[in-house]
């Protein structure tokens, strides 16, 4: 969960990124030629301690093992209480919203899951804007 607010006038960014080996090993968390399910779950808060409210974003995506981002991994979630596009999901404070299941075929190599969010600006305004949180689960692979 992140609710930090960047100081001064500009948003900052977070990525978060992990590796997923798939492989015939004892290493490999995925098994080549299997198919999998991937889900998530995507919370958001609220902050009571400001008037000057402002929103972060989260952005979902895997990557293949060519470098690819997988067909129907991509998805956008915010902590606005008001939808801003039909492309991103409007999280309700204190509740897991599911993400869309997408399914895969495991390849060799190394898969990434990357979650990135844009945390507000404080702002040079008085009071200062505090960030409402936004956080994700670890992604959850089911064998098909």
């Amino acid at each position: 969960m992140s609710q930090s607010t960047a100081g001064g006038s500009r948003p900052a960014t977070i990525m978060l990124e992990a590796g997923y080996l798939a492989d015939n090993t004892s290493a490999g968390i995925l098994k080549p030629g299997c198919t999998y399910s991937l889900k998530y779950y995507v919370s958001a808060t609220d902050v009571t301690s400001s008037a000057r409210k402002a929103d972060a974003t989260l952005a979902v995506r895997m990557i293949d093992t060519d470098g690819r981002v997988m067909m129907g991994s991509f998805a956008q979630y915010t902590t606005e209480q008001r939808p801003l596009s039909r492309f991103t999901t409007s999280v309700p404070f204190g509740v897991a919203v599911e993400s869309r299941e997408f399914t895969f075929t495991a390849k060799t190599g190394v898969y990434r899951f990357i979650a990135t969010i844009e945390v507000p600006a404080a702002g040079t305004g008085s009071p200062p804007a505090a960030a409402r949180g936004i956080g994700i689960t670890s992604p959850d692979f089911a064998l098909r």
